[in-house]
């Protein structure tokens, strides 16, 4: 057991030490890019160099690393080009209510999702107007999507958290179903109220609310959003990129 243990351990220092040297010939490439955009033209050192045949900068400092990383970047440029644009797109939108969740409704799998990114879906029943977007965690989700806007926080109406307990799936959490673009004030009254005794429980509505099926919690939580708009002054107000208003 105990050289299982060793085993494992050692894997684990290996698998970082090969994550940071691919991190350090990333940055090595950013570095050449940006002071050398003729890397192209770049001359080689010559044969029989133990270095031939890798690129020089006529100074010594080798650029090989671009011969290797640059087909890599190539072929991710255009998916992570899709899913920025896409997110571009859709988050404006992200700021109106959508429509609640049918209890008949299931999660969408792998098969609605494009092959390329498999990230991007059909527009669903809760967002008809734009494609749905899907993240392994809210770190994706933000680097897509990017702010929420000013004074405005990414808000997710059934709970992050339930994501990291494995009570639902991350990518049905961090969706761009479960999303919505807030005021702070009215996620901060989310937020109370989910902190709050539920009835005469004596419980947090946020664990009473956690044992209730995903339709259930994420209607609730459509509920919990209009009645905090509503107690900040808000108003629906029909724009389809705003949602809301004050009085």
């Amino acid at each position: 057991m105990h050289i299982h243990r060793e085993k494992g351990r050692l894997t684990a220092i290996r698998q970082r030490l090969a994550g940071l040297g691919i991190e350090a010939a990333a940055l090595r490439l950013a570095y050449v890019l940006k002071y050398n955009p003729d890397w192209r033209s770049q001359p080689r050192k010559p044969r029989g160099n133990p270095d031939g045949g890798q690129w020089t900068n006529g100074g010594g400092v080798q650029v090989a690393v671009v011969q290797t990383l640059l087909p890599v970047i190539a072929r991710g440029a255009p998916i992570a080009a899709r899913l920025y644009e896409t997110g571009k797109r859709v988050a404006p939108f992200l700021r109106r209510m959508p429509h609640r969740w049918d209890p008949n409704d299931g999660f969408l799998k792998d098969g609605h999702f494009d092959s390329e990114t498999g990230r991007i879906g059909s527009p669903s029943s809760r967002r008809s107007d734009h494609e749905i977007m899907r993240f392994k965690d809210e770190k994706e989700l933000r680097k897509h999507l990017g702010p929420a806007g000013r004074n405005h926080h990414w808000h997710h109406i059934v709970e992050k958290r339930l994501a990291r307990d494995g009570v639902f799936p991350p990518e049905v959490i961090h969706s761009t179903d479960n999303i919505i673009s807030l005021p702070d004030k009215v996620h901060y009254c989310i937020n109370a109220e989910m902190g709050s005794f539920y009835k005469e429980t004596g419980l947090r509505t946020r664990f009473v609310v956690s044992r209730w099926t995903f339709a259930q919690q994420f209607n609730y939580g459509l509920d919990l959003i209009a009645e905090c708009y509503a107690k900040n002054g808000y108003v629906p107000n029909g724009d389809p990129y705003t949602g809301y208003e004050r009085r």
